[in-house]
């Protein structure tokens, strides 16, 4: 089996955030530009904003979004506080890191262990913009988060998006699950505005995303005939998907 760490044999577009696990919008891609990260810590630092006030209105019992007793001043300081957790590295925010990064070898391991190609998945190219995210339970608890599954997730932009989920373990860190996304040349429209289409990837061991445990889950999101009109729904599968990728230029 292939490394974590081998060449792609491409090069082409790269694709923000992937689907289910996280947010994205409208965006040009251009064939042959580096790795550019979307605009994540802006987006969290919005997130926080939102935390904050519901959590305020929450103790002191008024609805979110009408006016309280409390003065303007006592939310401000929360926003802030929670912004400031954000800064000093509570978890919320991914942090960027290196892919030479000591602290990634261990993650690195683990996935090497795994049969990744088998399942679907890519190597990870070396110039490929890596953020992990360290989960803090007790900024969870105080926000009324729900817990994570996971103890640590990667997340890597590159030709393709993924988010990689590991746990702890006695002698460092065992993978868990795995989400790929692959984007695909023509353009569709939702409610949600106008995206590439797209073949997500995903196998979880625990309930992460809501993936079916222990299987191949593969989506596709678009408008190609081909893949939308499957009897029964949700019956794509690697087999039916690879032809595609190849088209698409991920070889």
């Amino acid at each position: 089996m292939a490394g974590v760490h081998d060449e792609p044999r491409h090069r082409g577009k790269d694709r923000a955030d992937p689907p289910g696990l996280r947010a994205g919008g409208e965006r040009e891609l251009t064939v042959g530009a580096p790795a550019v990260p979307p605009t994540i810590y802006e987006e969290y630092r919005k997130r926080s904003e939102v935390m904050a006030a519901i959590y305020l209105a929450r103790e002191s019992g008024a609805p979110f979004g009408a006016r309280s007793s409390l003065s303007r001043s006592r939310h401000a300081v929360l926003v802030v506080l929670v912004v400031l957790l954000l800064d000093v590295g509570c978890g919320l925010i991914p942090e960027r890191v290196s892919h030479d990064d000591r602290r990634l070898n261990p993650m690195f391991d683990a996935m090497a262990r795994v049969d990744r190609r088998a399942m679907g998945f890519t190597p990870i190219a070396r110039e490929a913009s890596i953020q992990v995210e360290w989960p803090t339970p007790t900024f969870d608890s105080i926000l009324h988060l729900k817990p994570k599954n996971y103890d640590v997730m990667l997340h890597i932009f590159g030709r393709t998006s993924r988010t990689v989920a590991f746990k702890r373990t006695d002698t460092g860190y065992e993978w868990i699950g795995e989400q790929e996304t692959f984007e695909g040349p023509r353009k569709y429209r939702s409610v949600d505005g106008t995206f590439n289409e797209a073949i997500t990837i995903t196998y979880e061991r625990v309930r992460i995303s809501g993936s079916p445990l222990n299987t191949v889950a593969v989506v596709y999101m678009g408008e190609e005939p081909e893949l939308v009109d499957r009897t029964p729904p949700g019956s794509l599968s690697l087999d039916i998907v690879r032809p595609w990728l190849e088209k698409w230029g991920y070889n």
